[in-house]
């Protein structure tokens, strides 16, 4: 990932470097931090700053007096985040491999349409040759896990 693919106009983590701090830095400060990025690689390891982040309540709707209203958001150092990219990157190329077709989440070319699709054939089949099936479908909304079972049929 190059800093310059960093998104402006967002708040740093708690460093207090900005992206386009980084940005403005140009080749040499992005040689640096793919220094830092390749050496976290080797050793395994990353520096501690890379792994905090500051963690805001920030208000929905609604009565602010209520706890619920708040959802949290969490600032992590820009630094770090090119770091994650960097780690999810490499980790992408050689795990693809060893993962199932039917393994959608945050995989090129694949989407949830996809997966409605194979759930509906395979419900469908099931159907016609008189099999009982049951699907767990898991949504996340707004910070929260809805579930639900349904058993020889599609809700």
């Amino acid at each position: 990932m190059r800093t310059s693919s960093l998104k402006k106009n967002k708040s740093p983590g708690l460093d207090g470097v900005t992206a386009e701090v980084l940005q403005a830095g140009g080749d040499q400060l992005a040689r640096q931090i793919r220094k830092l990025c390749n050496k976290a690689w080797r050793e395994g390891t990353i520096p501690e700053e890379w792994g905090k982040s500051l963690l805001v309540p920030t208000p929905k709707k609604g009565d602010l007096s209520n706890c619920s209203n708040y959802q949290t958001i969490s600032l992590i150092n820009h630094t770090g985040k090119v770091h994650l990219t960097v780690l999810l990157n490499r980790l992408k190329g050689n795990l693809d491999p060893y993962l199932s077709e039917e393994q959608a989440g945050f995989r090129k070319d694949r989407s949830i349409v996809h997966q409605i699709l194979t759930l509906r054939l395979i419900a469908e089949k099931a159907k016609r040759q008189g099999k009982k099936y049951t699907t767990v479908s898991l949504t996340f909304k707004k910070h929260s896990i809805r579930s639900s079972i349904t058993s020889s049929g599609l809700r």
